[in-house]
This record gives structure tokens, C-alpha cells and sequence, in this order.
């Protein structure tokens, strides 16, 4: 028998994004995103996705609310697309002043933000969706606490071609140094499995990251500024980080003599704890994106390190192994020149 035919038009108005979100099974979105309000209409008829023909147009509206958070959207927000036997022919344009929301779908090891705008065409299918496609971004920041990183002032342009994603350019501030990345990768079908979307991105591709004098936070007033290139590559069995780097300078302080103390940041657990049990300081793991990091560091001629009587440099090579944000391990060789150590009035050299 023949497939029955859909034929019909209507329209939407002010309907909330969050209840489109539960109908694809999500049942809560980021406080900024509750304001959003949905409107269109539309004219269609067919058997199935694959044959459609007709219009839709729809805009994008925030509806304020008081004492609750804001998105502060802006601009058209709005998408234009004609069906031709199941062939979409479509413009999109979307402004969002910021992206604190994302912190929802990173996970709590990276936070992200800035304005961003997306503009471009809209062909393939429903299946297969194409882009023709520009996305910039500006005042971009990238903060990942667990590993002290600290990136500003950051701006982004990139393009969609097809399935494509080529970044013509992501450069950002850190500190005295920048950070600046370039590549391109090809959207993952959704052939991956529950792991995998959880701790993977949905990206076939490679980047190059390039560090002037980025600097590297390692504890209250310490730091390492690095230089050097390397590769990131995104495939389905993961993200794996490659390359060189050299410690431009560096200061490391030795904390004085005392009972040893753990950092602020580390936490011990009671691993002698039974299965089920709750162990006091324990951090609840949650699935974020993983990095198999392998990065070669020389550590140059200017690593000085202080306090307890201890003046050095360090000279070496390092190799630092292991899946981001997870702590990493490091191996190689440190050398200890031109120092000296004091100790009950005894000044000794190297």
C-alpha cells in the first residue's frame, strides 16, 4: 500500500525552547536557556523526511523574567528553509552574547565564553545536513581550573563547508603569550557509541597550537612560560595531543620546612572505605571531554627554583604523559646547574 501522504501548515508562537528539549528526550537545560522562546510557520507535505516539500521559517526570542537568569539574546535568530523532494535550501543567521551555558555540556573542568554569530547557507538532507557557513567569535575566554590554565581576549573565525569545519583562526591571550590554533576536521556521523559521545568530540580532523611565550600557572606566584608547536588530532577512538614545547623561563619556590601539607586542590580519599560507602573528600567524577597527551618539554636555560635554602636552575628534558584534565605523569631527567643550597650556615655550590 501505498505510504500515507502529510500535508499541512500551522504556525508556533512564543513556545518554550525547554519544551522541545524534553520531546528529544532532555528534561533540563542551563538556567540561561529557559528564557528562550520559539515562533515560526510552516507549510509541508510528503511521505517522509526524504521527500518533503514546503517551507519553514523560524525566529528566536528571549522572554524576560524576573530574577532569573538571562541569556541577553540578540539580532535575528532566525532560519529560512525550502524542501524540494526531501533537499533543504535554507539561511540561517544566530548572534549569542555569551556561552556560559555550555558549561552544562563541557563538564566542570572547562569553562567557556564569549559572543559568537553563525551565519550561512543550509543544504542536504534532514539526514545529512551541509553547511556553507561562517561562525566568528570574539572576547573569548577558556578557564580550566584543574590545570591552572588561563586564556583571554580571545577571537575565532572559522567556516563550515559541507561537513567540514576548517578554523581559519583561534588565537587567545595567555598572560604575557598567546596561544594560536589552525586546522580542520570533518563531522563524525552519530555512529559512536555512549563512552564515546560522553568523553570524545563528534570531529575527524587535525589542528595545529602554536604557544608564544603561553604562560603556565603552577602554583601562587610560580610559573612556566612555554613556546613551541604541536598537533592536535580528533578521531573515534578519541583526542590525542603531540608536539614539542620549551620553557622559555620559569620560577618554581620551595615551600619552607614544616609538617608537609597536601595543595588546596588535592584532596585525600579513604580508599579503605567498602564498596558503597561514602568516603569523606572524595570528588564525584563527571564525564568531560579526555586528551591523550604526549608533549616533549625542554626546560631551557632559565627554570630557576628557590626557598629552602635552595637557588638553582634546571636544565633538561621532560616527557608529560597521560589523559587531560586527569593528572598527567611526567618523566626524563633534571639537571641542577649554577645553584647553591644553605643549610646550618654552610653555603654549598654546583
Amino acid at each position: 500500500s501505498d505510504k500515507p501522504t502529510f500535508n499541512g501548515k500551522g504556525s508556533v508562537r512564543q513556545l518554550p525552547v525547554i519544551e522541545l528539549a524534553r520531546l528529544g528526550g532532555v528534561n533540563e537545560l542551563p538556567d540561561e536557556l529557559n528564557g528562550l522562546r520559539l515562533s515560526g510557520q510552516f507549510e509541508l507535505r510528503g511521505n517522509d523526511a526524504t521527500n518533503l516539500d514546503g517551507t519553514v521559517q523560524l525566529s528566536l526570542t528571549e522572554s524576560k523574567r524576573p530574577g532569573a537568569k538571562a541569556l541577553g539574546l540578540a539580532g535575528k535568530n532566525s532560519a529560512q528553509i525550502t524542501f524540494d523532494k526531501g533537499q533543504m535550501d535554507g539561511v540561517v543567521d544566530m548572534s549569542l552574547p555569551t556561552l556560559v551555558f555550555s558549561r552544562r555540556f563541557t563538564g566542570p573542568d572547562w569553562n567557556i565564553d564569549g559572543r559568537v554569530t553563525f551565519a550561512g547557507a543550509l543544504s542536504g538532507t534532514l539526514a545529512r545536513p551541509r553547511w556553507q557557513a561562517r561562525l566568528t567569535a570574539r572576547e573569548l575566554t577558556l578557564l580550566q581550573p584543574a590545570l591552572g590554565w588561563q586564556f583571554t581576549n580571545g577571537a575565532l573565525v572559522a567556516r563550515f563547508v559541507g561537513r567540514q569545519i576548517i578554523l581559519d583562526k583561534l588565537r587567545m591571550d595567555s598572560g604575557g603569550g598567546s596561544i594560536a590554533l589552525s586546522g580542520s576536521a570533518k563531522l563524525l556521523d552519530s555512529r559512536r557509541n555512549e563512552a564515546q559521545r560522553r568523553t570524545t568530540l563528534p570531529l575527524d580532523g587535525r589542528f595545529e597550537l602554536v604557544a608564544d611565550r603561553s604562560v603556565v600557572p603552577i602554583g601562587p606566584g610560580q610559573r612556566l612560560v612555554l613556546s613551541g608547536k604541536s598537533i592536535l588530532t580528533s578521531d573515534r577512538s578519541g583526542m590525542k595531543w603531540r608536539g614539542n614545547l620549551v620553557a622559555d623561563e620559569g620560577f618554581i619556590e620551595i615551600a619552607g620546612s614544616g609538617a608537609p601539607s597536601l595543595p588546596a586542590d588535592v584532596q585525600i580519599i579513604d580508599v579503605s572505605a567498602a564498596p558503597g560507602e561514602s568516603k569523606r573528600g572524595a570528588i564525584e567524577k563527571q564525564d568531560s571531554p579526555q586528551v591523550n597527551t604526549e608533549l616533549d618539554i625542554d626546560l631551557g636555560k632559565k627554570l630557576r627554583v628557590t626557598g629552602g635554602g635552595v637557588n638553582a636552575v634546571l636544565t633538561g628534558k621532560l616527557t608529560l604523559k597521560g589523559d587531560l584534565p586527569d593528572a598527567p605523569r611526567i618523566f626524563g631527567t633534571v639537571n641542577i646547574e649554577n645553584g647553591s643550597y644553605l643549610a646550618y650556615s654552610c653555603l654549598l655550590y654546583t
